[in-house]
């Protein structure tokens, strides 16, 4: 599955214990300025692929099984478990020219700030891992919020909720319990 550039979009991983890495899956790429955006889980065994190209637009969960033989295995024990495009409930993420996104503290969830060139455009979208991988319809939630209201750079979420950059004189700002 090549683009119109005829440069296809790559996941690799790198196991840092066997010290191999190996080519996990691969996916069109339309527009250089819109990569993928690639998270794992705080336990290693998932990783979400929010897949941006035109002909691939989705969000793609894969699992790792880990094993004796994982280290013989062409992908390193990963395989593509889910994948949901926007006509099966995931937004269409193409028009954000800002997204960051993470896994909750557990992996369970997560969650993506999602923000357009137009100044009031900005979405946030939670995803229920869990639900997902077991085949829920209402896994996934978009809620249309301020543009302001977008983390600017990066953010951090622990168990005690999101820490985020106020953008004055090195603030932190908190969110949750």
């Amino acid at each position: 599955r090549h683009n119109h550039y005829g440069i296809p979009e790559h996941l690799i991983f790198y196991d840092a214990r066997r010290a191999e890495t190996r080519v996990i899956d691969s996916h069109s790429l339309v527009n250089e300025d819109r990569r993928s955006l690639v998270r794992i889980s705080p336990m290693g065994n998932t990783i979400a692929v929010l897949c941006r190209s035109c002909s691939t637009h989705s969000l793609v969960i894969y699992r790792r099984e880990e094993g004796a033989g994982v280290g013989e295995c062409p992908r390193l024990g990963w395989s593509r478990c889910k994948r949901i495009e926007p006509c099966c409930g995931f937004p269409d993420t193409t028009s954000y020219t800002y997204i960051q996104g993470d896994f909750s503290p557990c992996g369970g969830r997560l969650v993506y700030f999602c923000r357009g060139e137009v100044v009031a455009r900005g979405e946030v979208i939670t995803v229920n891992v869990r639900a997902v991988l077991k085949g829920h319809e209402r896994a996934v939630t978009a809620t249309p919020i301020l543009h302001a209201t977008i983390p600017h750079d990066t953010f951090v979420w622990d168990d005690n909720g999101f820490y985020l950059p106020t953008g004055t004189r090195g603030g932190v700002l908190c969110i949750g319990t």
